[in-house]
């Protein structure tokens, strides 16, 4: 191996959280979101591997005084409850900036007019219906949501013959539908909620409690 490359994050940040809600019905509500992404400060070397007539391990290059943005996300929801309170549908669209990513990449070492990244769309629909005459009250959940495919993309030209290699690194992906199901137990002061997030490529369970003092 000629070189070797490390990327290392190791930083903490603050960001701004945003929400309006809207109730314009008996039982509809509007909402928007807005979530800043955090910026990290990280550190990329490029290191003499063992076929280089340098010394293994020396630095050879180095960007250490860079920033690496994550997306901001802007957020429109709708949600419809029934009237005695049992059933919610609701809808969101999310639109993340993870172009982002790719311009705060820029730097001696990497040259981001090689690939970006594209802006996405999420979409999500979720239902939930409440026993409201269980003791205690049991809630199930169910959803789907589309997952924009957000890979870095070659941006040369249609022969992948003309640069093989980057072709090869900047394959661009395919969306992906994320199937979800859930169940919350509620008692008087305690709260337990389990839920699965299904797709093609990753499943996630996820378990919470709450107890209220």
């Amino acid at each position: 191996m000629w070189v070797t490359t490390s990327f290392v994050v190791d930083d903490s940040d603050v960001g701004i959280n945003f929400g309006v809600l809207w109730k314009f019905a008996d039982s509809w509500h509007l909402g928007g979101v807005y979530r800043q992404g955090p910026r990290f400060r990280y550190e990329l070397y490029n290191r003499a591997g063992p076929l280089n007539p340098e010394p293994e391990g020396t630095v050879l290059e180095s960007v250490t005084d860079r920033s690496i943005a994550f997306p901001d996300v802007w957020g429109l929801g709708l949600a419809y409850r029934s009237p005695d309170g049992s059933l919610t549908v609701g809808f969101e669209w999310d639109r993340v900036e993870y172009s982002t990513i790719a311009e705060s990449l820029d730097s001696p070492l990497v040259d981001t007019s090689l690939a970006t990244i594209d802006d996405g769309n999420e979409l999500h629909l979720g239902v939930e219906y409440v026993f409201l005459k269980s003791s205690p009250l049991m809630a199930i959940r169910g959803g789907i949501w589309r997952d924009p495919d957000h890979r870095f993309r070659f941006l040369g030209g249609d022969d992948p013959y003309d640069d093989p290699f980057n072709y090869a690194i900047y394959q661009q992906g395919e969306d992906l539908l994320h199937v979800t199901a859930g169940v919350g137990i509620a008692f008087e002061r305690f709260q337990i909620d389990l839920g699965a997030d299904l797709s093609q490529e990753s499943d996630v369970v996820t378990l919470s409690a709450i107890f209220s003092f």
